[in-house]
């Protein structure tokens, strides 16, 4: 792997993989659970031991996951988060302010736009997004399937744009928003099994959907608390529109280190009186990283809440020799990048 691309894995994952958790007042143990049950569960699944993390957690202090998930896949990074107490914040405000556009802007440099759909929201998403270099836009199209994360449709209508005569930042923007707005398509239109693979200039086929569908199973022990939003997520009621379940689909562009990565994404968000559950699957990514799911939620815990936020992201670059000292290396990054993310949210909560 290149200097330029390893670096790039490594910083996209600091800034994307990211989350945390929180507990907030004014909640009710669900009925039949007991209090810890939901904090049990989610520390086990982040590989954290609960007779250390819970009274940590109780009594006010920092705690945090940069390890690895024993049952992660091999081209998973990890599962990773962190626990804070803090009070009186209502569940669906403590969401809100995870997922607020500001706070992804100061902390992670990352431009969101949401996706409408219309003529003129295709030729502004054109003109708009930003490929990167001039060495970017020649990758993209010479060999696209080498540098991004293309079909083999996608990869020759790369080829043949290149063909053509005319300034290649702008042919490779182009060709970038008409990738963009054909995965936003296909998506609306059949979930995560309509998703085209990324095949690889050695013939490597990587799904994304797949990808999802597994981390979405593996985030399944939240079923008991919001089945709404994962029966949503697994595709069961895609297109539906629920009228308690928020949806609204995004892309994104992030600066990591020498790349532009630009990426599709969709959020779905459900609030009751004591919990609360946004759920932003990144069901494309141009480059850096192939899928990443992230739920942020609340939940009963004790005599008030639990909030917490959980990332799986896939990639398929970090694989081979000496893979598992870049995946230690991108757990780091993740949990200094959890620290400040986490100091922007309390900065937005009431004290």
């Amino acid at each position: 792997m290149s200097r330029m691309k390893r670096h790039g894995v490594l910083h996209a994952t600091a800034v994307l993989l990211c989350a945390v958790l929180f507990a907030a007042a004014d909640g009710a143990p669900a009925a039949g659970l007991p209090a810890e049950d939901p904090a049990r569960q989610i520390l086990q699944h982040l590989g954290l031991d609960a007779r250390a993390s819970l009274p940590a957690l109780d009594a006010g202090k920092v705690v945090h996951s940069g390890l690895k998930n024993a049952a992660e896949p091999p081209d998973e990074v990890s599962a990773v988060g962190a626990m804070l107490l803090v009070q009186g914040v209502p569940p669906a405000k403590v969401v809100a302010a995870f997922v607020a556009p500001d706070t992804f802007t100061r902390v992670h440099k990352v431009r969101r736009q949401q996706a409408i759909g219309s003529d003129a929201d295709r030729r502004a998403m054109s003109r708009d997004l930003a490929i990167g270099d001039a060495q970017g836009a020649k990758h993209l199209l010479t060999r696209p399937a080498r540098y991004y994360n293309v079909s083999r449709d996608e990869a020759a209508l790369a080829l043949q744009a290149g063909q053509k005569p005319g300034d290649a930042m702008a042919v490779a923007g182009s060709v970038m928003a008409g990738i963009l707005n054909g995965r936003l398509r296909q998506f609306r239109s059949q979930g995560l099994e309509g998703t085209p693979d990324y095949v690889r200039e050695d013939g490597r086929r990587i799904n994304p959907g797949v990808q999802l569908q597994l981390a979405i199973q593996q985030i399944g022990f939240l079923e008991a608390q919001f089945p709404k939003v994962l029966a949503a997520l697994r595709g069961e009621a895609h297109g539906s529109g629920t009228a308690d379940i928020q949806r609204a689909d995004f892309w994104l562009e992030a600066p990591f280190v020498d790349l532009q990565v630009l990426a599709l994404a969709s959020e779905m968000r459900h609030a009751a009186a004591d919990r609360a559950l946004a759920a932003d699957v990144h069901f494309y990514a141009s480059r850096g990283y192939n899928a990443m799911l992230t739920v942020v939620g609340v939940v009963p815990y004790k005599s008030g809440s639990l909030v917490f936020a959980i990332t799986h992201l896939f990639t398929d670059e970090v694989l081979g020799y000496a893979s598992s000292i870049k995946r230690a290396a991108a757990r780091n990054q993740v949990a200094e990048q959890l620290v400040r993310h986490l100091a922007a949210v309390r900065a937005t909560l009431p004290r």
